[in-house]
């Protein structure tokens, strides 16, 4: 296999890919052995553990629904104005 641009890019491609199947390939297993070991425990730490997690939920969701919709609104402003996004 002679190295060329081509084969550059495709070997970029995968490198920057890698990281991204990783975790998709990763984190169902390590949440699927998270799930099981929550419900392997206590119905009273369960309990807490879940209605944590969903008063934690609902304490967060006004500020994230603020910032996604700001978001989203930048994104609609970038392309109505037609400019790229800017990094800092």
């Amino acid at each position: 296999m002679r190295f060329n641009e081509r084969n550059y890019r495709r070997v970029k491609l995968l490198r920057r890919a890698q990281t991204g199947l990783t975790l998709l390939v990763v984190s169902p297993i390590i949440f699927f052995h998270l799930d099981f070991l929550i419900f392997l425990q206590s119905p009273r730490t369960h309990d807490f553990l879940i209605n944590g997690a969903v008063s934690a939920f609902y304490r967060i969701r006004g500020p994230l629904i603020f910032a996604l919709s700001g978001w989203g609104l930048g994104l609609l402003a970038r392309v109505v104005l037609k400019r790229p996004p800017v990094t800092s």
